[in-house]
């Protein structure tokens, strides 16, 4: 009713043509400006009268919805996108309502529509579309919000609590922003969240309603502001002629009045004019579906229709001129500076409807009630604040209180909550019949501002942000391609997550594009390992076997163990069955020497070296393998049966090489300690078992599926050579098995917690070790040329060399927090800086994808993978025997012609010597002396001249030196030597260990030689 408001002033002033230009002016500035707003608790709140009931206007008209969560794109708009949404509403008779419901302690967020059609109009809309309509919108502009219909119950009782809170603040402002085009969107200073925060702890409740004018309104106040543009511009400028002849007369002007009196001048010159126009219509419909309070919502003054604004102007033409015709007069021209900023004014105000055109004219006003006065005050001083922006002085801004317990209030504020609880802008008496509202002119431009949510977490309102990825998984075509829609030639990794929204598409990833590799990583409880889970039991079902070697937890075991198409394999003979490791061997197409400088590379990685420690170690290699019967030029073995070295030849000839190098003895010992020393590590304890002559075949390793559980050692020296040895030998197994090159996916192998083996060495690492994690970073490169695809897993990025992040061509990460890992990967796959950062956010099981051929990153929730962790029970385990029981079975069987006990298995032989600490030229003497137990059928045949051979073997075994049974034999104590018999051996009677005295102690002959 804003026209109807500057009709009535204008046929006001109109009339009343003995009112000065400034005083009309003024009055002018009133309607204009709406300089009322500040009085609106001196006015009369309008009674209701009879109004439907509260359960059937909420059924019929309203329609709410509690946000649960807010999600925003990372700098978007996000005031023109609430703009958007809420102007989609913009050709409906409805209002729209933002809420927020505070106990002090937690505080609910509603976003709600009002449909302002009565009834029985055959225009009304259905309430049920316009709350979808809202509803949808939201979803369709902030993907991933959490959004809850509010049933009947819910609004009414939020109704009902805002009829009983006894203070009411309402603020009237036309807000605006105060932020640039350029200024970054984080910078915005003017959201809810500010607000939300500075009332933390305050029960108060919050209502910011708008209401939707027509095109016809928007039309009638630019006729009518054009109409006082034109009337008002001729008295910008007046002349007049200055003489001798002065008149004097004087009365009081309407600048000099007080505030009181000018009110009361105002609404008097208004009420005598629009008594009784025809425009006025307060209407006792204001119940019935509040039909007439609907169609005066955002009006400000009924009055006369029509007008006289050309009589109106010209009453204001000087009526007080004066002038004396003289021979010297003089004529001036003055610019009336009121007239000029009024004109600035409505010029501003024509210019402000070419936006009520485009985004449509709203009226809009917030509302802050609480039982606390102050709270409600508060509330609505820091929402005026937020409003306010550069644009400021268009219309007034204005704070208003109304309390319950105020004497000749209280029927009045009883009606005035009723108005907020059926969300609908209270209406107020100016005077006579003319009625006012708190709202103000605001186009739908600014709806954005005045309704938007919180932009950042609130008490009760989680808000994420979430920078935007691929809505889909699409791929670059420059060229034809024929593409295979086989199942076996895609694995499903999960769905989009787009903007905290699962999706039903499906994310797939290429199986032709895994064996150039591919990268996951993410931290702790991220879903790190169901990821792998996923793909090895897409992999198993598309029939690609797969090698899983583990370095920590040991789970793998637990989840592909029990199934029947999968080896498990241990460090740990009682756990799983051994895995025996001859770094040593190699394929009969790979040359000694290349295998040498692999080896060589390999323990770089694994060992610290320094000086000459490389060469010296690739010396001893060297000789080893020639000790042995390798000529290193031809790459051929010397003898019948292929042999190979083993650790103890190559720390004896490690010890060689340095006892007789021209090296200080410090620099000897030093050598000792950091080579020999840990050469003969591998060489004991549970390692002998591990590295041993006898090899895992290869084709049960690389060509069937496998887990390799390494967890149970406790070095990490140790598992980074098991696991660099392990890529070694695929390799060699691969190129001696190539057939043809580049013919997809043929084998896949994992590599947990890659860091052990591909150590980032960008630091202050020894270079020696960088160019060593080169080779092996190659060595994986390459080896995609003969369908092997590696799967490099490990939870921080920054501690794996960049360039083996670099060769993979799938990359899947999960949440990273740690800021230098998230950098270290996401500059790999093209991240933006927002996208980056994002990583940290993801919740668990969500990770960024990306292929090689794809346009853009997707966020994907990872499917649960359909495994079932089960406690893997190995159902063979190998009991190493002890020393004792080792000892006495060998010594049984050397002696099986004095010794009679049932015939031993070969494997049972062999895992006894491996048993006992031997030296390896002992070791090669018995290993032989099984043999022949094995080819005679459990019977050992000695001649006479081999006893001496015999006995050597016998003292080995038990330990005895040659000075020590020399002693025993001299000191004549047979019981001396049948105790340290007994003691050395389990399990033998009295009459075995008489035969072991008696061969130890036959004559050979040996002493006279």
């Amino acid at each position: 009713m804003t026209t109807d408001l500057i009709k009535s002033g204008q046929d006001m002033i109109t009339q009343t043509p003995d009112i000065a230009i400034e005083d009309r002016l003024e009055i002018i500035d009133e309607y204009v400006r709406k300089k009322y707003l500040t009085r609106l608790s001196d006015m009369q709140i309008m009674p209701l009268g009879e109004i439907t009931p509260l359960e059937e206007d909420l059924i019929d008209n309203v329609r709410m919805y509690r946000i649960t969560e807010m999600v925003y794109q990372k700098d978007e708009s996000v005031m023109d996108k609430f703009t958007t949404v809420f102007n989609t509403l913009s050709t409906y008779n409805a209002s729209v309502f933002f809420l927020i419901d505070s106990d002090g302690k937690q505080a609910n967020y509603y976003l709600g529509v009002r449909n302002n059609e009565a009834n029985d109009s055959p225009q009304k809309r259905s309430t049920v579309t316009l709350g979808d309509t809202l509803k949808q919108t939201l979803i369709g502009h902030f993907p991933g919000v959490k959004i809850e219909n509010e049933d009947r119950k819910k609004i009414a009782e939020i109704s009902e609590k805002i009829q009983a809170l006894n203070n009411v603040a309402s603020v009237s402002v036309v807000g605006s922003s105060r932020r640039d085009k350029d200024q970054p969107q984080d910078e915005f200073a003017q959201g809810m969240e500010k607000l939300c925060l500075a009332m933390s702890g305050r029960p108060y409740t919050a209502v910011i309603i708008a209401d939707n004018k027509n095109a016809w309104d928007v039309q009638q106040m630019r006729k009518q502001y054009q109409a006082l543009y034109t009337a008002l511009s001729p008295l910008q400028k007046v002349q007049f002629s200055d003489s001798t002849s002065e008149t004097e007369s004087r009365s009081q002007s309407f600048a000099e009045m007080d505030g009181k009196q000018k009110a009361a001048m105002i609404t008097n010159a208004v009420i005598s004019i629009a008594g009784t126009a025809a425009g006025v219509a307060l209407g006792a419909q204001v119940g019935g579906a509040l039909a007439g309070t609907a169609a005066m919502l955002g009006g400000q003054i009924g009055g006369q229709a029509g007008g006289q604004i050309s009589s109106f102007i010209s009453s204001l033409a000087p009526a007080k001129q004066i002038s004396k015709s003289t021979t010297a007069g003089v004529t001036t021209t003055e610019e009336n500076k009121a007239v000029t900023d009024m004109l600035i004014m409505l010029d501003e105000a024509l210019k402000k409807m070419n936006e009520y055109d485009s985004y449509g004219l709203w009226n809009v006003a917030g509302y802050f009630l609480s039982d606390d006065m102050s709270a409600s005050e508060i509330a609505a001083s820091n929402y005026r604040s937020l409003m306010n922006g550069d644009n400021y002085g268009r219309e007034v801004s204005a704070i208003n209180s109304w309390r319950s317990k105020d004497q000749g209030l209280i029927e009045e504020y009883r009606d005035l909550t009723t108005y907020l609880s059926r969300f609908v802008h209270p209406l107020f008496n100016y005077g006579g019949n003319i009625v006012v509202t708190p709202s103000t002119n605001i186009s739908g431009k600014e709806l954005g501002l005045h309704l938007g949510l919180p932009r950042s977490t609130v008490p009760g309102l989680p808000v994420i942000e979430h920078a935007e990825f691929g809505k889909e998984v699409n791929t670059y075509q420059l060229f034809a391609k024929e593409t295979s829609n086989r199942p076996e030639d895609r694995i499903t990794l999960g769905r989009v997550f787009d903007m905290g929204l699962i999706t039903d598409k499906i994310v797939e990833l290429n199986n032709k594009s895994l064996n150039m590799h591919t990268f996951i990583t993410g931290s702790t409880g991220s879903g790190k390992s169901n990821t792998v889970y996923q793909i090895l039991m897409e992999l198993r079902q598309d029939r690609v076997p797969f090698l899983v070697i583990e370095p920590a937890k040991g789970e793998y075991k637990d989840v592909f163990g029990h199934l029947p198409d999968v080896n498990v394999f241990s460090t740990n003979p009682s756990i799983a069955q051994l895995i025996n490791i001859n770094p040593f061997m190699f394929p009969h197409s790979i040359h000694v020497l290349e295998h040498i400088d692999g080896l060589v590379e390999i323990f770089s990685v694994c060992w610290p070296m320094y000086d000459a420690m490389p060469a010296f170690f690739k010396d001893a290699i060297l000789k080893s393998y020639e000790a042995v019967g390798w000529d290193l030029g031809s790459s051929s073995f010397e003898g019948e049966s292929v042999a190979y070295p083993d650790f103890e030849v190559l720390a004896e000839q490690l010890d060689k090489l340095i006892t007789n190098s021209d090296y200080a003895s410090e620099i000897k010992s030093n050598y000792r300690g950091a080579l020999l020393t840990r050469v003969k590590s591998l060489a004991v304890g549970l390692n002998k078992y591990i590295f041993t002559e006898e090899q895992t075949p290869y084709e049960k390793l690389f060509d069937e599926n496998c887990i390799l559980d390494i967890s149970r050692v406790k070095s990490s020296e140790t598992k980074a050579l098991i696991m660099g040895l392990m890529v070694y030998i695929l390799n060699e197994y691969r190129v001696d098995q190539k057939t043809e090159s580049n013919n997809g996916l043929r084998h896949v192998t994992v590599l947990e917690e890659a860091h052990n083996l591909l150590k980032n060495t960008s630091g202050s690492e020894s270079e020696l070790i960088g160019k060593s994690v080169e080779m092996i970073t190659n060595t994986i490169a390459e080896i995609r040329t003969y369908g092997e695809g590696f799967i490099i897993v490990d939870q921080s990025p920054s501690s794996v060399d960049i360039a083996a992040i670099k060769n993979t061509n799938t990359k899947i990460v999960l949440r990273t927090p740690e800021a230098n890992d998230r950098e270290a990967v996401g500059r790999s796959m093209g991240l933006s800086t927002a996208q980056v950062n994002e990583i940290a956010k993801l919740p668990s099981g969500v990770a960024v994808v990306y292929q090689n051929n794809w346009i853009s990153p997707v966020l994907t929730l990872v499917d649960k993978a359909k495994v079932r962790e089960v406690s893997y029970q190995y159902e063979n385990p190998i009991v190493i025997k002890t020393a004792r029981e080792a000892r006495t079975e060998l010594l049984c069987m050397l002696l099986q012609p004095w010794i009679s006990r049932d015939q031993y298995k070969g494997k049972i032989l062999r895992n006894d010597l491996k048993a006992l600490d031997l030296s390896k030229k002992v070791k090669d003497h018995i290993s032989s002396c099984i043999e022949q137990y094995l080819f005679f059928q459990g019977n050992m045949i000695w001649k006479t001249e081999e006893i001496a051979y015999l006995q050597e073997l016998v003292m080995a075994l038990l330990g005895i030196t040659d000075v020590e049974f020399k002693n025993i034999v001299v000191g004549g104590n047979p019981d001396e030597l049948r105790s340290a018999i007994s003691q050395k051996t389990t399990g033998m009677s009295y009459r075995e260990i008489e035969e072991v005295c008696c061969v130890l102690t036959m004559e050979t002959g040996k002493e006279g030689e």
